[in-house]
């Protein structure tokens, strides 16, 4: 006798249909009053999950604490929110972007970004001590720099943001401690 998998059991309530329809017709009718008892109590158990769920159908529900919108607040009240919260964070990113979709020069494709990446045994410019991690622009777009493969370098995270838009020049008269310790620490 061959077993009932998942599958074989679709199947078979596939080809009975119409019997399993004409069963649960007559299974209902039957079963009227202890149906309506049944639904009663479900729903005195589980007012308020009931309640919460028509407000947030009809789009009147309380926002709720700890979830963004799934269960209250709308998407578009999450985004102004969060907005709200990272404003800076966001503007700067939006700056960055912005800088380098007008930077002059080509695109850099991902071959030259991996030669970047290699060069100086895969170690950061800046420090040559710490593995390089991002790819910085010599000359900040910021600043007027291009987006080209002879104005990047590698760079570990550490010197990357601490060089932030600052020109070499500018970058290598900061006192530069974090590295100083780095190096005496290998």
């Amino acid at each position: 006798m061959p077993t009932w998998t998942a599958e074989r059991a679709k199947q078979w309530r596939q080809e009975h249909r119409e019997e399993l329809a004409e069963y649960a017709k007559k299974y209902a009718e039957a079963h009227k009053e202890e149906s309506r008892e049944y639904g009663k109590r479900y729903r005195e158990v589980n007012k308020e999950r009931l309640l919460a769920a028509q407000r947030l159908r009809r789009g009147t529900a309380k926002p709720s604490k700890g979830t963004p919108h799934g269960s209250g607040r709308s998407k578009a009240e999450h985004a102004r929110r969060h907005y709200v919260k990272h404003r800076a964070k966001i503007r700067m990113h939006r700056r960055c972007y912005a800088h380098q979709r007008r930077a002059k020069g080509a695109r850099v494709s991902a071959e030259q970004m991996a030669s970047v990446m290699a060069s100086n045994n895969g170690m950061c410019a800046y420090c040559l001590v710490a593995p390089a991690t991002a790819v910085d622009h010599i000359n900040p777009l910021h600043r007027g720099g291009v987006h080209a493969e002879n104005n990047l370098a590698p760079a570990c995270r550490s010197c990357n943001s601490s060089k932030g838009t600052a020109t070499l020049l500018e970058l290598f008269m900061k006192p530069r401690r974090l590295v100083t310790q780095r190096m005496i620490a290998r």
